[in-house]
């Protein structure tokens, strides 16, 4: 066990208000994001960061999670989802930088938003490595610093105000690559300031390429350090025109392009502009059962 940490401050107001304002997110994709994360925890799972327990409805293949938070105010609101969860969830006020657990005691460790808050993500993620199994598995969603400069600008601006009145949440880190330091990194889907993806203490023993040629279109990450092969390229394509069985819709076609360009690539879909214009205007056109079995675009 490392030393401990100053654990962040009690946030009781934004505890209250947590729910409310994550539920409009919920439905335009965060959840059914968190569900697939949670899916695929299996084993012993501690959850860092588990605030008000929006992730315990969906560890369905997990055989305990021990869930961790530094707010109290936060556990109190997830004993309720804590007793109806599909496994038994243990709830623990802890810091994450200084995890009180030995080494290699989770199978996998999960983070659903909670790197944004976290006072030392770096230490925490180190923690992370640490009492994970050697074969053990992180699974993160988070949100992230935009690629797009100008948004990037924005989010630095705002930081310090919005950490102030969201509990310690910082828009702007770049957690992939705090994640990467201390894990390989193996799946990574980003869709604007918004990822999801899973990583390794160490490289599996099959092939990187065969890993990547396997996944998903969704799956598919752009990675810095994701191996590259023109067979494994080949059958990524393949894999990705087998899973269009159905076409999208002319309308959404030329309607995305130009959507994407008035507002930035990053804000379409991190606002949901993207579910709203399908909605509002793809669904009436027919073909929207299409989409739904495909994803966000």
């Amino acid at each position: 066990m490392t030393p401990s940490h100053p654990v962040k401050r009690e946030h009781p107001v934004v505890a209250a208000f947590y729910d409310a304002y994550m539920w409009p997110q919920e439905l335009m994709g965060f959840r059914r994001q968190r569900e697939r994360m949670a899916g695929e925890a299996t084993g012993r799972v501690l959850e860092l960061a588990a605030g008000t327990g929006l992730t315990f409805p969906f560890y369905v293949h997990a055989e305990e999670v021990v869930a961790i938070d530094s707010d109290p105010s936060m556990l109190k609101r997830a004993r309720r989802r804590a007793a109806t969860a599909p496994c038994p969830v243990r709830l623990l006020q802890a810091n994450a930088e200084s995890l009180p657990f030995h080494d290699g005691e989770f199978d996998t460790v999960v983070l659903a938003f909670g790197l944004c808050t976290i006072p030392h993500p770096e230490t925490a993620v180190h923690e992370a490595h640490r009492v994970l199994k050697p074969d053990g598995r992180l699974l993160f969603l988070e949100h992230v610093r935009s690629h797009r400069r100008l948004h990037a600008r924005l989010q630095d601006l705002a930081a310090p105000v919005w950490s102030g009145l969201a509990g310690g949440c910082y828009p702007n880190r770049r957690s992939v690559d705090t994640i990467g330091r201390h894990f390989d990194v193996d799946r990574l889907w980003r869709k604007g300031i918004i990822v999801q993806g899973s990583a390794r203490r160490a490289r599996p023993q099959s092939s990187a390429a065969d890993s990547l040629a396997d996944a998903r279109p969704s799956d598919i990450a752009i990675y810095p350090h994701a191996p590259s092969c023109p067979a494994a390229i080949e059958r990524i394509g393949a894999n990705c025109c087998s899973g269009l069985t159905e076409p999208p819709t002319r309308c959404w076609s030329s309607i995305k392009p130009v959507a994407r360009r008035a507002v930035g690539s990053d804000w379409f879909h991190a606002s949901g502009l993207s579910i709203l214009v399908r909605w509002s205007i793809v669904r009436p056109c027919g073909g929207w059962l299409a989409w739904a079995r495909q994803g966000l675009p």
